[in-house]
Parts: structure tokens; sequence; C-alpha cells
């Protein structure tokens, strides 16, 4: 019946709470479970990293919005994967 289950997480306890269901799911239909969680998109750590400016140009303020882009997906990534191993 189920071949895949796609498992939205936020990070809270209340979003895990669904995952001891999920296993149990899974392992009934022998379904994959794919573990997705959300980061911010770059475009939106640009402008929370820049200053109105001048007429409505920014103005960088110094901070590197893809490190900060990629700091996020390290950590979700490394979440995922912390999550993934309570379902194994």
């Amino acid at each position: 019946m189920y071949k895949r289950i796609l498992v939205p997480l936020d990070g809270s306890q209340l979003a895990e709470q669904v995952l001891p269901h999920v296993e149990a799911l899974a392992r009934a239909f022998g379904a994959a479970v794919m573990l997705v969680r959300v980061v911010t998109p770059l475009e939106r750590f640009v402008s929370a990293t820049t200053g109105p400016g001048v007429a409505g140009v920014p103005v960088a303020t110094g901070v590197d919005p893809a490190a900060l882009v990629e700091d996020e997906r390290r950590e979700a990534g490394a979440y995922l994967a912390a999550r993934a191993l309570d379902l194994i």
C-alpha cells in the first residue's frame, strides 16, 4: 500500500512524536521513509543581512549569507541523520 512515507520535521518534540508511528507503518508495508526539514533560502538571508542603504539600494552588513545558509543546511542534515538513526 505505502511505498514511501514523507515526514516533514521542524526540530520540535511535537513533530518528532510521529516517528514511532511512521516506523510502524514503514515496517508493516516495507516502505521507505524520507525525512525532510526546510532551510531558509539564500535570498532570505541576503535580505536579512543587508541594510536599506541610500534610495532603497541594499548595503551589505559584512555578513556572508552563503555561510549562514551552509551552516543551516549542515545543522539540518545532522538533525535528520540523528532522527533517521532513531528509526533503525
